[in-house]
């Protein structure tokens, strides 16, 4: 996130930037933010009509695609978090 930018508008940069699709900013629905030891991750959900293809970076990104939740063997600890918090409050 760069310096005094909105973490709405970092997370829609950074989806248009390493995945190549674009989300509204009013589509970004913030969940939180998780703090783990030298990092503040700011979480956002979007719902999405369809699968959006993905066009990936091939810098910093260099495989994307969708999972089911039981598909990911070994989640992040912040993915935890959201898993936890999504399925108490399914919306």
């Amino acid at each position: 996130m760069a310096s005094g930018e909105q973490p709405v508008v970092a997370a829609a940069r950074e989806l248009r930037e390493e995945v190549g699709f674009t989300v509204p900013l009013a589509e970004l629905h913030p969940l939180g933010k998780v703090e783990l030891r030298r990092t503040c991750l700011h979480l956002f959900e979007c719902r999405l009509d369809r699968t959006p293809g993905i066009t990936i970076d091939n810098r910093e990104i260099t495989a994307a695609g969708f999972a089911t939740p039981s598909a990911i063997l070994r989640p992040s600890p912040a993915l935890r978090w959201y898993l936890r918090a999504h399925r108490a409050n399914p919306t």
